[in-house]
């Protein structure tokens, strides 16, 4: 192609076939003005800067409006989008403006159903039932979990939710997500999605926006495909208490410190993995432990009094051969294999390790009672146990205040009337309770129980 020039510009006013070739060679436009070159096809053309872009552009006016000023719209930048290309998107917004058809009007509607269909989303609505619901629940933190884990970002498929509308979501959907986690081994856990997921099509049916009709949950029959729902009421015998504190002593830190330190207060695991060196405050009469409202399944700061035994657990490493707890430099946790920048995690292998070792305990008794221990089986049990099994001890303590003080400790929330007239915090009931859950938990460990002190205020 010749050079231009700039007088040469007012000679393209006339109409030529544009290509990609001829575009790539066109200079800029002179300082200060924008130049039209317009294709063979009527009403499509390309204008050009002063700093050398070039869009693409279609005029005409709508069908029906002579009158009317042509509408111009912009199809897109050159090289992005190619002659071809653009011509093909001109004559399709030429053919609409034919018809009486706004192209700039669709594109608008088209924008604002996507725009619904987004925010109609799965992760969309979940997002908003977290904000607007699950942060005022007790549970909205367990009820978040399973959404997250098992519908947002799914771990074991990728058949995930986040991006399905959820009128769109089947029954077939909803069942093949509590099958999976059925296959695994985890009925309860199944059954558990499926009445987070239920709660969560009610509340967006409510919502009406979503115009949901018939909800995935309603031709779902969770006891045909889980069974019946059984209740956990496991407790741990004195002899599995005993094994579990031995196996402890051979686990060591951490997870031998977590484990005891569950035994003595009876709190959730998460509670207990989690904690940080800057929620204790120690006295010599103990001290408090003080953990957050953010960690706490109620939504309120749980405070447990420091008892002789709690802060024996927690004692600091001072040398290599100590078997305290180590205080590292690099992060908080107190429970941690990562030089306290996270807290423990996988429970379930080192469960298993536990399991092991209390097997090994169990048979040692065994065979010390004169019996044989390749009888001896463990039957399966969990973390939440200890904490029926520490309440289920308590109902047999003589404890100020009572099932208050019990329920206290394991950082239920008390009855509504309680909570709003009662503001005692129940402090030193609460040590002498755990003082006396020590005492007891000492004598099954000496497999000799001993007396039970007289409990009052007055001993602290």
């Amino acid at each position: 192609m010749d050079e231009f020039v700039y007088d040469d510009w007012i000679k393209l006013s006339d109409k030529r076939r544009l290509s990609d070739t001829y575009l790539s060679k066109l200079p800029p436009a002179p300082p200060g003005r924008r130049v039209t070159i317009w294709d063979t096809t009527p009403g499509f053309g390309c204008r050009i800067t002063s700093k050398g872009a070039i869009s693409f552009f279609v005029m005409r006016r709508r069908a029906g409006e002579r009158k009317a000023k042509p509408i111009r719209i912009v199809l897109g930048r050159y090289p992005q989008l190619s002659v071809d290309l653009a011509r093909k998107k001109a004559k399709d917004c030429l053919d609409e403006l034919l018809s009486g058809i706004d192209p700039r009007e669709r594109e608008r509607r088209l924008r604002e159903a996507q725009e619904r269909e987004r925010a109609h989303t799965f992760r969309a609505v979940a997002d908003l039932y977290h904000v607007r619901h699950l942060q005022h629940l007790d549970t909205g933190l367990d009820y978040w979990r399973y959404i997250d884990n098992e519908l947002l970002w799914p771990r074991y498929n990728r058949d995930a939710w986040r991006d399905k509308p959820i009128t769109k979501i089947t029954v077939d959907d909803l069942q093949f997500r509590v099958e999976a986690i059925r296959e695994r081994g985890k009925t309860e856990s199944a059954r558990r999605l499926f009445e987070v997921a239920r709660a969560f099509f009610f509340w967006a049916k409510k919502q009406r926006r979503y115009k949901l009709r018939d909800l995935p949950t309603d031709g779902l029959d969770a006891t045909a495909i889980l069974g019946k729902k059984i209740r956990r009421k496991n407790v741990l015998s004195d002899e599995y208490l005993r094994a579990l504190w031995r196996a402890a002593d051979k686990y060591r830190y951490p997870v031998g410190h977590f484990v005891k330190l569950l035994m003595l207060t009876a709190l959730r695991r998460t509670e207990v993995a989690d904690a940080r060196w800057d929620e204790f405050t120690f006295a010599d009469d103990g001290g408090v432990w003080t953990i957050p409202a953010e960690r706490m399944k109620s939504d309120a700061p749980h405070v447990v009094p420091i008892t002789r035994e709690i802060a024996e657990v927690l004692r600091v490493k001072v040398d290599e051969d100590d078997d305290g707890i180590p205080k590292f430099e690099l992060g908080p946790f107190i429970f941690s294999t990562r030089g306290g920048r996270a807290p423990i995690s996988g429970f379930a292998a080192f469960k298993g390790r536990i399991d092991r070792l209390m097997l090994r305990e169990l048979r040692a008794m065994a065979k010390a009672r004169g019996e044989d221990p390749a009888h001896v089986v463990l039957t399966p049990w969990r973390f939440h146990d200890i904490r029926r099994t520490v309440r289920t001890h308590l109902s047999a303590l003589e404890i100020p205040e009572g099932d208050i003080v019990r329920e206290l400790i394991l950082a239920h929330r008390r009855p509504e009337l309680h909570q709003i007239y009662d503001q005692h915090a129940y402090f030193k009931e609460k040590k002498i309770a755990l003082q006396l859950w020590a005492q007891r938990l000492r004598g099954i460990l000496d497999a000799s129980p001993l007396p039970q002190p007289t409990s009052t205020l007055g001993s602290l």
